[in-house]
């Protein structure tokens, strides 16, 4: 009779397979939507009209997607091969647009949110000296 820790096991294996399955069906749903969005697009209409080619990562949990989405003659779903992460394009391509983000976010924070305070006699001082 298995163990109170092995039935949490096995049920946690049932959950994650469930959770597996199901992100694999929605990424293909994705996928699928995905296609239609762009090929109902007028940039594509009138510039491409071409086979549509979707690059995945090498992200193991992407093996399976490609068998779940529907077939079509112009789609291509493609893998990236094994690489370095340093070398992954799209990897470093997140990487530069959240420098950005995150560079824009601060300024922003720092034009709403000034660091300096008005003393009653009217210079502006620090928040570090206010607090003193």
């Amino acid at each position: 009779m298995p163990s109170q820790r092995q039935q949490q096991r096995g049920e946690q294996g049932k959950e994650e397979g469930f959770r597996r399955s199901s992100n694999l069906s929605q990424r293909a749903m994705f996928i699928e939507e995905l296609f239609k969005v762009i090929k109902e697009s007028n940039v594509y209409k009138n510039e491409y009209s071409e086979i549509v080619v979707i690059i995945f990562d090498n992200e193991p949990s992407y093996s399976q997607t490609e068998v779940l989405v529907p077939v079509h003659d112009d789609l291509g779903l493609r893998r990236l091969g094994p690489y370095r992460l340093m070398c992954n394009p799209i990897e470093n391509g997140f990487r530069s647009v959240t420098a950005h983000i995150m560079q824009y976010l601060s300024l922003m924070r720092d034009m709403n949110q000034p660091r300096t305070q008005l003393t009653s006699t009217g210079p502006w001082i620090s928040e570090a000296e206010a607090h003193v």
